[in-house]
């Protein structure tokens, strides 16, 4: 049985919201979480709000954002977590709104099986722009890597407002209110036990 888990990203698998450790380079950290904040709880369109976070973070040379984006930590017991599905067969996915250039360096450190993120447009080594592939369609990406791996059981993992369609989606949806990360821990486990 093949069998599909995808998480979001920052704040289920890593500690740090990337476009917020950004903005430290810019002195403008607070500005930047407070948009963020304010799209995962949903009182500002998601894609409105990426777009504002890009315009402060516009300018940052990309030899920055390269060697932020590999200063991450992975939330105490990933790893684990991690490596016991793989054990029980299970294909992985993240799946997404930050970017590709900092998502990457997660996907390789966990040898994740498919992923999905935006991507940052450098203009003469400076950030332009961004890309958008994921927005509010978490869920079609989803459903594609459901595909790709014939799996016959989904499990999705989110803690924001554009994650809810993808949570529907899935066999089994994951919502981490507070970052409550022993009850997702707890769930997993119970999970991965009961389709072993």
């Amino acid at each position: 049985m093949t069998r599909l888990i995808a998480f979001d990203l920052e704040g289920i698998l890593v500690e740090e919201e990337f476009l917020v450790e950004l903005a430290k380079a810019t002195g403008k950290e607070e500005e930047v979480h407070k948009i963020t904040e304010d799209g995962l709880n949903g009182s500002i369109e998601w894609e409105i709000g990426l777009k504002k976070r890009i315009g402060i973070l516009k300018g940052l040379d990309y030899e920055t954002v390269k060697r932020i984006a590999t200063q991450f930590t992975l939330i105490d017991g990933v790893k684990e977590l991690i490596q016991k599905l793989k054990e029980k067969s299970f294909k992985i996915a993240i799946i997404t709104g930050g970017f590709k250039i900092f998502t990457e360096e997660v996907v390789k450190e966990l040898e994740i099986d498919y992923f999905i993120a935006n991507e940052f447009v450098f203009n003469d080594g400076k950030l332009k722009n961004c890309k958008i592939n994921v927005n509010k369609n978490k869920d079609y990406w989803l459903k594609k890597f459901a595909k790709d791996c014939k799996a016959e059981f989904v499990i999705a993992i989110g803690d924001g407002e554009n994650d809810i369609d993808m949570l529907k989606s899935a066999d089994c949806g994951v919502f981490i209110k507070g970052k409550n990360l022993h009850i997702f821990k707890d769930v997993i486990k119970n999970i991965v036990e009961d389709y072993a």
